[in-house]
């Protein structure tokens, strides 16, 4: 990736050069080399904001406030999440939007009010259905258990781990 990037930058190939960055810093974060991918997801931010790229934008911002979460900087992770949201809002990317709802839950779930994160993965469930997105809607359904589960909401709690799992066997999922 770092040599495909200098390649690109070599000959100004922006988009590639953008898609290196973000990947190289996703690569980096799962390593746990937080400042490190940082810098690569910030790098690449300005690129596709002159470039205009809405779908990088979103991309990146995405991945910045993913690994934000991931450190534990929760503002900063939702600051970049308001950012992506407007801009996905005002495209209707109805994906994007469930993403970033789903991505907001994660923070509501981590600070301690599970009642707004399952709001939030609520709203991601909306738009999962709209776009018959199987996955996102098991995985939203997991996460809504586990948070019931935190409220000892166990019937409904039970109700979403159900249909998380007949969603994942749907797909193919062990």
């Amino acid at each position: 990736l770092k040599e495909a990037y200098r390649l690109n930058r070599q000959h100004q190939l922006v988009s590639n050069q953008i898609a290196c960055l973000r990947q190289l810093g996703i690569v980096i974060a799962d390593q746990g080399r937080w400042q490190e991918a940082h810098t690569y997801l910030a790098e690449a931010l300005p690129l596709c904001k002159q470039a205009g790229d809405e779908d990088q934008i979103l991309l990146v911002l995405n991945a910045l406030g993913n690994l934000s979460i991931s450190t534990g900087n929760y503002t900063q992770a939702r600051t970049y999440f308001d950012e992506a949201m407007a801009l996905a809002q005002a495209a209707g990317n109805t994906l994007r939007i469930a993403i970033l709802h789903s991505n907001i839950a994660i923070i509501d779930n981590r600070e301690g009010s599970p009642r707004e994160a399952i709001r939030q993965w609520q709203l991601a469930q909306q738009g999962f259905v709209q776009l018959n997105h199987e996955v996102g809607l098991a995985n939203t359904h997991h996460n809504i258990a586990m948070a019931y589960t935190r409220l000892a909401a166990y019937d409904e709690a039970l109700a979403s781990i159900q249909a998380a799992n007949a969603l994942h066997k749907k797909v193919g999922h062990k």
